[in-house]
């Protein structure tokens, strides 16, 4: 007789792709093809309380329930901090105290994606059987995953707009959902993805975080701004390759603001801003953050930056285009705060 999967597991490593299909394994192997309860939460959100109760609690609606508790290397490990300083306990404690005694038919599941990041004492409280770690998806499963989501929505993607879409997604499983997702919404009536259509709407990584730069920009998050220039960099960027990417975008936004502003027909955006689907839409929906004159005012910065980048002498020292991206991201902040304040 096979032995029975424990409640109670830790699922680590991985992405959000091959969690999700783990997390459906598990609990297809318990309960079969019933219908089962959900209940989802995340630990570093301070919901572990919460999740340790809906373990004790049966179902109302079915005898077959799941806990996921996301995020379990944010999970708190010193007490909250309440009036009169009453809990004595973290969520960190609270959860490994309660572990032996979390039995029964309720299937409760962590979710992490290093375990080198979870807490040793929760480790030592599973022990290695209630602790599985699974692989990152691979390039072939996440093509594998593309086309079946394709066929199961009955739309074809052509070769060469499959070998296209997987060179710019195809090592993040994430991303390659999300964009999937989005080509076929476009294609729900003509049942056909193309190249063109993939190199209109698909989004790269690094588009994203450009896109998060200027975000943070018209939220005045100047640390998360900078913090995201610090991942572009890192992953082989270059100063003046940002830069002319949020000059690219800041004039988009202006644009459609412009073209807002002057009752333009929508038809007509695409040929005036130089962009289309996807890529329109997003300048479109962000410019609505900023006023006509703080995006002109913005891009007299991005341009005064890009030629101070491309001006740079040889005797200044490598950090020195580094400090002038940040600058630039603290000046146009200050635009944003000094416009907010008026």
């Amino acid at each position: 007789m096979a032995k029975r999967e424990p409640n109670i597991l830790l699922v680590t490593g991985g992405d959000t792709l091959q969690l999700e299909k783990t997390v459906a394994e598990i609990v297809k192997k318990r309960f079969g093809e019933g219908e089962v309860d959900w209940v989802r939460l995340d630990a570093g959100a301070g919901e572990t309380r919460r999740a340790i109760e809906e373990v004790r609690t049966g179902s109302l609606f079915t005898p077959n329930k799941v806990v996921l508790l996301g995020n379990i290397e944010k999970i708190p490990k010193d007490p909250p901090k309440t009036k009169g300083n009453l809990e004595s306990k973290s969520d960190l404690e609270v959860l490994t105290d309660a572990l032996p005694r979390l039995g029964g038919d309720i299937l409760f599941l962590m979710l992490g994606t290093d375990k080198k990041n979870v807490p040793m004492a929760l480790l030592q409280a599973l022990g290695k059987d209630r602790v599985r770690e699974i692989s990152k998806t691979t390039p072939a499963q996440i093509r594998a995953a593309v086309l079946k989501r394709c066929a199961d929505q009955q739309v074809t993607m052509e070769k060469d707009a499959l070998e296209w879409f997987m060179n710019v997604c195809g090592d993040n499983a994430e991303t390659a959902r999300r964009e999937v997702e989005k080509l076929l919404l476009w294609a729900d009536e003509s049942k056909t993805i193309t190249r063109e259509m993939c190199r209109r709407l698909v989004q790269t990584e690094e588009e994203e975080d450009i896109w998060a730069i200027t975000n943070a920009v018209a939220a005045r998050d100047t640390v998360l701004a900078l913090k995201t220039l610090d991942r572009l960099l890192a992953q082989g960027d270059d100063e003046i390759g940002v830069t002319a990417r949020l000059i690219g975008n800041f004039k988009a936004m202006y644009h459609c603001k412009a073209l807002e502003a002057d009752k333009v027909p929508i038809a007509e955006w695409a040929k005036r801003v130089g962009r289309q689907g996807y890529a329109l839409n997003s300048a479109h929906e962000r410019s609505r953050k900023f006023t006509l004159e703080a995006l002109r005012r913005d891009i007299h910065l991005l341009r005064e930056a890009d030629s101070d980048l491309k001006g740079r002498k040889p005797t200044n020292p490598p950090i020195y285009k580094r400090l002038v991206l940040e600058r630039l991201i603290l000046d146009l902040s200050q635009e944003r705060q000094t416009e907010s304040s008026t």
